[in-house]
């Protein structure tokens, strides 16, 4: 048996980040099949994490939103109503959840609310 030795950090909010997942293949000399979160759940999540960060992760705050600002401009073309779902997701269970997702109130929400109303 192997030790794996190293720091680790648990991953915030993880239950609802694999809720919803996919199949996909991985191609490194053979093929791999693994499940990974939607892009609408990793995006929320990627919101959610970054209003639990501090001052002093500022910097992976400003990364996570770009990402997140990034999947949601896709999916808003590409496939709208799974914004609407996974939001109705994450804000139904509670405030915990619903603080983080309505926090930013920049760019990113305000095109939501545009397009899909509140949520």
């Amino acid at each position: 048996s192997y030790v794996l030795q190293g720091a680790t950090q648990p991953l915030r909010f993880l239950d609802y980040l694999i809720e919803e997942k996919n199949q996909a293949s991985v191609i490194d000399g053979e093929s791999v099949l693994v499940y990974v979160p939607s892009l609408a759940r990793y995006a929320i999540h990627k919101i959610i994490v970054s209003q639990q960060k501090g001052i002093d992760a500022q910097v992976k705050k400003e990364k996570d939103l770009f990402q997140a600002h990034q999947l949601m401009s896709l999916l808003t073309t590409e496939r709208p109503g799974d914004i609407h779902m996974v939001v109705e997701s994450a804000v139904a269970r509670g405030q915990r959840w619903k603080k983080p997702v309505y926090a930013e109130s920049g760019e990113l929400e305000k095109k939501w609310v545009w397009q899909f109303g509140r949520f």
